[in-house]
């Protein structure tokens, strides 16, 4: 940018100055919804799903919408999810950039019941105890 002045008595003087314009982080995709089972855990590589037009690094902050059925937490550029009770939750991660300017992507995760099996597995689904609709198989 190039800003003139001139005096009343006609002298003129001339600056130029360079202007930069700062862009907000943005989406480079979205995170899919996932789904653990209660006392699990999962860890999601984020870094690649944002950008930044400035090419300055990103700084990520994620946060369940309730703790007490999901804790998150975060390690670089990857997210960490505990599942700690049955219920649905919505886990925001937000990119922030040097300059201070952010953008947020939101997912959901379903965190199930633990399964219990006949012979006190917990993770089974496939093994149950036998009822009377079996015919003895």
């Amino acid at each position: 940018m190039t800003v003139a002045a001139i005096s009343p008595d006609g002298q003129r003087e001339t600056r130029h100055f360079e202007v930069r314009t700062l862009a907000s982080p943005e989406a480079a995709g979205e995170i899919s919804n996932r789904s653990l089972v209660a006392g699990e855990s999962l860890r999601i590589e984020v870094s690649e799903k944002f950008r930044d037009p400035d090419g300055g690094p990103l700084a990520y902050v994620a946060e369940s919408s309730d703790s007490t059925v999901a804790l998150v937490s975060v390690d670089g550029g990857a997210v960490g999810i505990a599942g700690r009770k049955p219920g649905v939750v919505t886990v925001a991660v937000t990119a922030t950039d040097p300059d201070g300017l952010s953008t947020t992507l939101a997912f959901t995760v379903t965190v199930e019941q633990a399964a219990n099996s006949y012979w006190g597995g917990w993770r089974s689904v496939l093994l149950r105890p036998p009822s009377a609709d079996d015919d003895g198989v």
